[in-house]
């Protein structure tokens, strides 16, 4: 069963938002955990109203190459009005990001993390 973090940074929507991803993530199986380090799918849910969400997501991003390197397998993405407002800017940053989802597309989040997981797992 793959495993799933969410990382949320800025408003109460965010909040919300992140919670409407996990609930439809489990809904397909999916287990959450507490900690990216036990994750097969990384997501990191930010606001781009809020400057410093901003900073912390793509910092936190950053920082999780290593673990990208040593765990190829591993699904990396953001979600968000930050996602929204920058799109394919994220994929094309020299950041190991393999989705970026606007929130007009949230209800789509799971289909995208399945297709990407069995990708990457040459499913």
């Amino acid at each position: 069963m793959p495993r799933f973090f969410i990382k949320t940074y800025g408003c109460q929507m965010n909040e919300r938002d992140s919670e409407q991803v996990a609930h439809s993530l489990m809904a397909r199986g999916y287990e959450r955990v507490g900690h990216e380090s036990e994750a097969d799918v990384v997501l990191l849910n930010t606001c781009s109203v809020r400057d410093m969400a901003d900073q912390k997501a793509l910092g936190k991003m950053g920082m999780l190459g290593r673990m990208a390197k040593e765990r190829p397998h591993v699904v990396f993405g953001f979600l968000g009005c930050m996602a929204q407002a920058r799109g394919a800017e994220l994929l094309k940053n020299g950041l190991h990001v393999d989705l970026v989802v606007g929130t007009q597309k949230f209800h789509r989040v799971a289909d995208y993390v399945e297709e990407l997981v069995a990708k990457k797992r040459g499913n």
